[in-house]
């Protein structure tokens, strides 16, 4: 007796073909989705980062400019004292 199928060898094969296909597809494309978020994340940490170290020496230099002017008028101040 002949046994009759009813999806050929061919459907099957073509069937496991796509499915592999579709795999592997995700797979990359979850690769390239995480690699992609990595590189921007890193990204917005080195601006991030610039933007501190900008607005540091920024803070820095006007601390020491205040510091120089206290400086100044405390000079000033001891100066008419002993006038």
């Amino acid at each position: 007796m002949n046994k009759t199928y009813l999806i050929s060898l061919d459907t099957i094969k073509t069937i496991a073909h796509g499915a592999a296909g579709a795999i592997s597809f995700g797979i990359y494309h979850q690769y390239s989705t995480d690699k992609q978020l990595k590189l921007v994340n890193e990204s917005k940490e080195l601006q991030n980062k610039y933007l501190i170290d900008k607005l540091e020496t920024k803070y820095n230099k006007e601390i020491h400019e205040l510091k120089e002017k206290i400086n100044t008028l405390e000079l000033e101040k001891t100066n008419n004292q002993k006038s």
